[in-house]
């Protein structure tokens, strides 16, 4: 008898048994399914993050203030992080290709009687060369709506769901801190992050950031380099600059967004290798219930085993005859439990608007495991059958 005879005997032996077939794949199903589905959004949650981290273009830095010790303690303490003269100065290094200023704070929004939280940013001219937006309908802020301080805005569309719902918000006007604004677009925030309020945004002028909250201060600055070559050294003479000319205790430094996304992937990589433990034992699971059925199927068919060692067949021929089985029942559960992952991993992205990106290392990895798992957890049983006495295994009932 050749191995294609075994495995043809191994398969009308499973399919004989289609249920006990089943619920024994079934560990090893639920084990590699959750594999899948685990790294698949880990890795697509880790690329959505180096994606929000590093924007639209290689070649923007944001500059942000640390402050000293007596600063942290002291809370009142108050310090004017830019000017619009560091503005100035910081667009004539030569490195330098554009400076851009935003503000940012979260305020109530409101449109007729409806109201609702959300973040009301506002910039200069260059924003939309450092930040990703997809324009969904009307039109964005232009120059000349930041030159002139028009009362305009651009929602997101979550924030139009919400306010509006199936209206048409263009030319509509709003409300921000008592101060009406018109809407003029509609976009999508590609660096939305899952948190509700988070995606409900507005955009406006910098130039009206006062007329809303009282104050002309600027929150944060980016600036762009004129190449991606001198990156690091516009960098660099920018806060240079800013640590000489300010009289602060702190020091003002350059958002290291390689660092960020390192660290990102590090938090999603133990994220996902814990959670893929917890479904790797699963799979431990699901093998130690391969080797009690296959231990519960020799012993049913000892007198099977009895009337092929009669008849010639060798211990190694009945052991390799019920490891063909138990590899079988353990590739088939792989096979079902990946088409199960990969469904898992698309219908959670669709319902979730979470990326899912689909591992091929992953999927032969998990079909790997699963014959290892057979031949492992298939040489108990496989051993048993193979040293059973001949003459006891015929007086077997």
């Amino acid at each position: 008898m050749n191995i294609l005879d075994s495995i043809q005997i191994s398969i009308d032996s499973l399919m004989s048994h289609k249920l006990k077939s089943l619920l024994t794949m079934l560990g090893i199903i639920i084990g590699v399914a959750s594999v899948i589905t685990v790294v698949s959004i880990g890795q697509g949650g880790e690329a959505k993050l180096k994606n929000q981290f590093s924007g639209l273009g290689n070649n923007s830095l944001d500059i942000y203030y640390e402050p000293g010790k007596n600063e942290i303690k002291n809370s009142t303490a108050t310090v004017e992080l830019f000017t619009a003269e560091d503005v100035y100065e910081l667009s004539k290094i030569s490195e330098i290709k554009k400076v851009i200023s935003s503000n940012d704070n979260v305020s109530k929004i409101f449109f007729n009687e409806k109201a609702q939280d959300g973040r009301v940013i506002s910039y200069t001219d260059g924003y939309y060369d450092i930040t990703p937006v997809e324009l969904i309908e009307g039109r964005l802020i232009d120059h000349s709506d930041l030159q002139e301080g028009r009362k305009v805005a651009v929602i997101t569309k979550e924030l139009k769901e919400r306010l509006f719902h199936d209206k048409d918000p263009i030319n509509e006007i709003i409300e921000v801190e008592g101060t009406p604004l018109q809407i003029i677009g509609v976009y999508k925030d590609k660096t939305s992050t899952i948190i509700d309020y988070e995606k409900r945004k507005i955009l406006v002028p910098m130039s009206i950031w006062p007329f809303l909250y009282g104050n002309d201060k600027i929150q944060m600055i980016s600036i762009q380099a004129k190449s991606a070559d001198t990156l690091n050294t516009a960098g660099k003479n920018a806060v240079d600059f800013l640590n000489h000319s300010k009289d602060v205790e702190g020091k003002y430094k350059v958002l290291n967004i390689k660092m960020i996304s390192k660290n990102a992937s590090t938090i999603t990589d133990i994220m996902t290798a814990v959670i893929s433990a917890i479904a790797g034992i699963s799979l431990l699971v699901g093998g130690i219930g391969v080797m009690n059925i296959m231990l519960v199927s020799v012993t049913e068919r000892t007198r099977e085993i009895g009337i092929r060692k009669s008849i010639g067949a060798t211990p190694n021929k009945i052991l390799l005859q019920i490891l063909i089985e138990s590899v079988i029942l353990t590739i088939l559960g792989g096979v079902i439990g990946i088409v199960f992952g990969i469904g898992n991993a698309y219908i959670i992205s669709y319902f979730t608007n979470f990326p899912s990106i689909i591992s091929l290392p992953v999927i032969f990895g998990g079909l790997a495991f699963s014959v290892i798992i057979g031949v492992v957890f298939g040489i108990l049983p496989a051993n048993k059958a193979a040293r059973l006495d001949p003459i006891e295994a015929l007086r077997f009932e």
